[in-house]
């Protein structure tokens, strides 16, 4: 089944395939499994699962359909911190996923807390890379 989000403020509209999962590679040694609901502050249930790998490669897991209850908006881990490689490449995609410089699907994707104990975010190189300010609240 596709759903289509309705793109605010000048932002495209985003279609996704729900219940379908990615290919057979859903993890990789090392990597971090992670989900994030994007819009379930504004209700929308609707929740990725992917795992970021040591080489810095995102594999999309499944956009799911769950309830409001299972729900979080940032990005948050599944992994246990001692199960996780982390590395520069990583770091690099953790940074840019927080920046917004790298997008899922076209989603710009909130890091939480937890994905940012295991793999902290260096904002003053990712600064460099996106050439601005990253204010952080």
């Amino acid at each position: 089944m596709e759903i289509t989000i309705k793109g605010e403020y000048g932002r495209p509209d985003i279609t996704i395939k729900i219940g379908t999962e990615y290919g057979s590679e859903m993890y990789r040694k090392g990597g971090m499994i992670c989900r994030v609901a994007p819009w379930s502050s504004s209700g929308c249930p609707i929740t990725l699962s992917i795992c970021i790998c040591p080489d810095g490669a995102i594999l999309k897991r499944a956009w799911d359909w769950v309830t409001t209850s299972g729900t979080n908006p940032y990005l948050h881990a599944i992994s246990k911190q001692e199960d996780v490689e982390v590395t520069d490449a990583m770091r690099d995609t953790v940074g840019g996923l927080f920046s917004g410089r790298i997008l899922v699907d076209g989603v710009k994707i909130a890091v939480g807390a937890s994905v940012q104990e295991i793999c902290p975010i260096d904002l003053e190189k990712e600064e460099q890379v996106v050439g601005k300010k990253i204010f952080v609240t």
